[in-house]
């Protein structure tokens, strides 16, 4: 998955209703910060 794929998913994740989808995206999204670092 390149940044902007990531960037992509991100975004999507912010506006999901879905808090619990989020929150999972919110912990994958801090693991993919990390990898980029």
């Amino acid at each position: 998955m390149n940044k902007a794929e990531f960037k992509k998913i991100v975004s999507e994740t912010l506006k999901s209703q879905d808090f619990a989808y989020e929150n999972k995206w919110k912990k994958k999204c801090t693991e993919g910060k990390i990898l980029f670092l």
